[in-house]
């Protein structure tokens, strides 16, 4: 989707992930392999557990992911995308970015082309960009291309939204979440960390982990208000605090049945967030979830 050229050089062009950002994160392909079969479903979080663990780049790990998809239609794919609740906030900011005359982009490197086309029809975003997934009588194949799946591909689709927009990398902020979108993190560029990962964190200019909400103050102004210390952020440092304890309990019961407990608080945690995106849960885990989880999180898989 392209955007008819506007006036002012006042203009901005603002960039946003979408998994992680407007949508919850990973949440299209896990809907997606649950649709296709629970040996599918396993296949696509193994590869997802082996990028997060560097073990697998970013191509090679859609890759593997939408040829497990193979055999899912256009129209299972739209009525899955359709169902996932937006991120709070992101109508409200998309919104406000719109009336201060902002032009607008979706960049996506884990949802196809015609999803993120979708989406941005729908909350009214000038510019969609996502993978490339080849289609046989409106059913996928398996294969994928196209720039987002490549390492400096994001950065590509960027330069040629300001070439057409007549605009210059210090009149774009890029509002993201982890690490494959640091190629559109440029020194000239507005960078906005939304709930970041420690490498976005580290380079960003401004970090947020509220509401999307606050997104347009945080594309103008140099810093975000400081927040006050909440009930639900003293309970997720508390979680976070208690990794700490590890070495401790260790020494005290041991490395083999250490590993033991973990595998099993692990697996039952996994299977909690598994039900409860569901609309169960197991009660312990998923109380402790509701009150460490961040509002942006409870429609997401809490890590």
């Amino acid at each position: 989707m392209e955007a008819n050229k506007k006036a002012p050089s006042t203009r901005k062009l603002v960039i946003f992930d979408v998994e992680g950002v407007i949508l919850p994160k990973n949440r299209f392909v896990f809907e997606a392999g649950r649709r296709m079969g629970f040996r599918r479903l396993i296949r696509i979080l193994a590869a997802g557990l082996m990028y997060q663990a560097g073990l697998l780049n970013l191509k090679k790990t859609l890759q593997t992911i939408y040829g497990t998809l193979r055999g899912l239609t256009v129209t299972q794919a739209e009525a899955i995308a359709d169902a996932i609740c937006p991120m709070p906030g992101a109508h409200e900011a998309l919104a406000q970015l719109k009336q201060q005359g902002c032009v607008i982009a979706f960049v996506s490197s884990g949802l196809p082309t015609f999803i993120v086309k979708r989406l941005a029809q729908r909350f009214n975003v000038d510019y969609a960009f996502g993978i490339d997934v080849d289609l046989d009588s409106e059913v996928f194949t398996g294969n994928i291309q196209g720039d987002v799946i490549e390492s400096e591909g994001k950065k590509r689709v960027l330069m040629r939204i300001l070439k057409k927009e007549g605009l210059q990398p210090n009149q774009c902020a890029v509002v993201a979440d982890d690490r494959n979108n640091l190629p559109l993190f440029l020194p000239e560029t507005r960078k906005i960390g939304f709930n970041p990962d420690f490498l976005v964190k580290a380079k960003a200019d401004v970090a947020i982990s509220d509401e999307l909400d606050t997104v347009p103050n945080a594309v103008n102004a140099s810093t975000t208000p400081r927040r006050r210390l909440t009930a639900n952020k003293l309970a997720r440092e508390t979680v976070h605090a208690a990794g700490a304890l590890v070495p401790a309990i260790t020494m005290l019961i041991g490395t083999p049945l250490m590993v033991y407990l973990t595998l099993t608080v692990s697996g039952l945690y996994a299977a909690s967030e598994l039900l409860r995106l569901s609309g169960n849960g197991l009660p312990v885990i998923r109380s402790i979830t509701r009150c460490s989880a961040l509002p942006t999180e409870h429609c997401d898989f809490v890590a």
